[in-house]
């Protein structure tokens, strides 16, 4: 009996392959296609914009507003630290009126101890 199982296993897994392995080399699946290479002709800093820009064309769509510095801090001291800034670095901030302004507060919020904290968080239940 125990033979007869074994031999109905094996049989079942043989035509599962067999079936498996016909539709897989007749399937469409983007995986079974050879890569292309695009024409891209633009800076490779500027690639993902490029492609967005183009998707967006496409279905029609078009940018969201920029959002203000007061909601660009907010969302970034959440993220980074997982509080809201101080009022202080609020007002700091949005008066630092220099091109590096945004750089020169992601650095200081990664350099922060409450990044740590906050990428730590997960782990904490582990400890």
């Amino acid at each position: 009996m125990l033979a007869f199982i074994f031999r109905s296993f094996l049989m079942t897994c043989v035509v599962i392959l067999i079936v498996s392995h016909r539709h897989s080399l007749a399937s469409d699946h983007w995986a079974f296609k050879a890569p292309l290479r695009s024409d891209i002709s633009i800076k490779k800093s500027e690639a993902i914009d490029s492609y967005v820009r183009s998707i967006l064309k496409i279905k029609n769509l078009d940018y969201r507003p920029l959002a203000s510095k007061y909601q660009l801090i907010r969302r970034l001291s959440f993220d980074l630290r997982g509080f809201p800034p101080s009022p202080s670095e609020v007002t700091k901030f949005i008066n630092d009126k220099s091109n590096n302004a945004w750089s020169r507060l992601v650095d200081e919020y990664l350099e922060s101890p409450h990044f740590g904290e906050r990428m730590a968080q997960n782990w904490f239940d582990l400890a």
